[in-house]
């Protein structure tokens, strides 16, 4: 998971200037391990980017994809052209930002 926070305000709605991931593990005789990483900025950006980039993919280019096939299929050709572009543009942003956030 990743975190961040403003330590400089008590107002969440200004920019975070702390930054951070966590891993909690429960190993198999009931023991926890929780270690916390502070991130650099950099690589928060990226997340974030990343996470803005998914959403777009698959909540608003996806309902394009199943409009465009289900509901507007009948209109005419066009339709299937757009469902089809719309595809690969999901495909190559995912492919895309998955591999920028390995970097």
């Amino acid at each position: 998971m990743i975190w961040a926070e403003n330590m400089l305000t008590p107002d969440y709605t200004k920019k975070h200037t702390y930054y951070g991931s966590f891993l909690t593990t429960v190993n198999a005789d009931g023991t926890t391990q929780f270690i916390v990483e502070k991130t650099e900025s950099k690589a928060y950006t990226i997340a974030i980017w990343h996470g803005i980039m998914m959403w777009l993919c698959w909540t608003v280019f996806g309902f394009i994809m199943v409009s465009t096939n289900r509901w507007y299929s009948y209109k005419s050709d066009v339709s299937q052209y757009v469902h089809g572009a719309t595809g690969i543009v999901i495909l190559g942003l995912t492919i895309g930002f998955v591999a920028g956030m390995t970097n």
